[in-house]
């Protein structure tokens, strides 16, 4: 049963970054803009909690 959803997972992040991609190519700004602000915000999320999280390690060791 799990493989099945495994699957189907793969087939849907394959299918939304081929959608991705027919969006960019439009050649749309307000589509590369979109795209452009919504990678930043998750990568600045994502740094944001491997930040926090070290800094929590940080201070369970000093104690």
């Amino acid at each position: 049963m799990s493989m099945i959803i495994t699957v189907f997972g793969l087939v849907s992040i394959v299918s939304a970054a081929l959608q991705m991609l027919d969006y960019i190519s439009t050649g749309k700004p307000l589509m590369i803009i979109g795209f452009l602000v919504t990678g930043t915000a998750i990568i600045l999320f994502f740094l944001y909690l491997i930040f926090n999280e070290r800094k929590k390690k940080r201070k369970l060791e000093k104690r």
